[in-house]
């Protein structure tokens, strides 16, 4: 099913800019316009269960980050001497560009850089995921996981990051004594 209207009235997303829209306005502009099974993708991609969707192109999205992550989960075990094997999860499919691009990543010596550099490359990835169907259900469905990643980086402030730390230092200190 095509979604002609919904998807050329979509405004552009960029990282590191505030999103024209949230993810609950994307819920909400597509009810009524989306079939019930797209309508339910979308509202496990808002959720954050990409990994329930059914849409093959959105499942190759989630086999490649998850490829993703586990890469990275061998590498940074590797730099402390921990076994990775516990936090990987099995995947669809095997792409060696995703083992350099992991590489590549965790020669960044600044995390937030890293962060960065991997949210870039998810950005381009679902871009590339819609392009042979642009008016799509995938072309929805990779806008909203753009958006989540979006708002993430939007809502990175240095206020936020204090709260985090402190709250993970408190965790960290809890039960020492002085």
């Amino acid at each position: 099913m095509a979604y002609y209207y919904l998807v050329a009235s979509l405004p552009w997303l960029t990282l590191g800019t505030e999103p024209p829209l949230t993810s609950a306005d994307l819920v909400r502009a597509c009810e009524g316009q989306l079939s019930d099974l797209d309508m339910t993708h979308l509202g496990s991609i808002v959720a954050g269960r990409g990994a329930d969707v059914t849409h093959p192109a959105f499942s190759t999205y989630v086999a490649k980050d998850t490829q993703l992550r586990d890469a990275l989960a061998r590498l940074r075990g590797a730099r402390v001497g921990v076994d990775a094997a516990p936090f990987e999860r099995p995947f669809a499919g095997f792409d060696i560009a995703i083992e350099r691009l992991a590489l590549e990543a965790m020669g960044i010596a600044d995390p937030l850089a890293r962060e960065l550099a991997l949210d870039r490359h998810r950005f381009k990835l679902l871009e590339e995921l819609a392009l042979p169907s642009p008016f799509g259900a995938i072309a929805v469905l990779a806008y909203a996981q753009r958006l989540l990643i979006a708002e993430r980086w939007w809502a990175l402030t240095e206020e936020i990051g204090r709260v985090t730390l402190g709250e993970v230092l408190e965790r960290c200190t809890a039960g020492i004594a002085l």
